[in-house]
């Protein structure tokens, strides 16, 4: 009796495994030599058609999710020491946020105003080992410099 079960359970097994097999199939003529394009216009279905237009939803859900590719903000430094900046050309990306650290240590520990040749900030003095820091939200080329200091001017890129 175990036998007769076991050979129904797999003749069920082996017409389901068919079934799947020729639901796959249905449809495909084999004879994709376009490579694997298919006809739209043998597809139509004949019948009612809405007259709701549809187009504008989806462009909007395309654009929103085309549009805001997530970049996680990232924290960067510029030294001030040596009479230098450094990096004096720095490329960053919107929602960034710049940190410019004062470092000159020549036994005076110089103090420095930063100047944003854009207006982005108001004058800032910055003491040494005490960071100013600001956060990028616009695209574009930024300079600043040091009042007093050519040699420490720098350009911030904004992509």
């Amino acid at each position: 009796m175990s036998v007769k079960k076991m050979n129904n359970k797999m003749l069920i097994l082996l017409l389901a495994t068919m079934c799947i097999f020729a639901a796959g199939c249905i449809g495909d003529s084999g004879d994709d030599i376009d490579g694997g394009e298919t006809n739209v216009s043998d597809d139509v279905i004949s019948g009612d058609i809405p007259d709701e237009d549809i187009s504008e939803n989806v462009s909007e859900d395309i654009s929103e999710n085309v549009s805001e590719e997530m970049i996680e903000p990232r924290i960067y430094s510029i030294t001030l020491d040596n009479y230098l900046s450094r990096p004096a050309l720095l490329e960053i990306n919107k929602e960034d946020t710049v940190y410019w650290n004062n470092r000159q240590n020549g036994g005076d520990r110089k103090r420095f105003t930063l100047v944003s040749e854009d207006g982005l900030w108001e004058n800032h003095t910055i003491n040494y080992g005490v960071p100013f820091n600001y956060t990028f939200t616009e695209e574009g080329t930024y300079n600043y410099s040091i009042l007093g200091q050519p040699r420490m001017d720098g350009t911030v890129i904004v992509k």
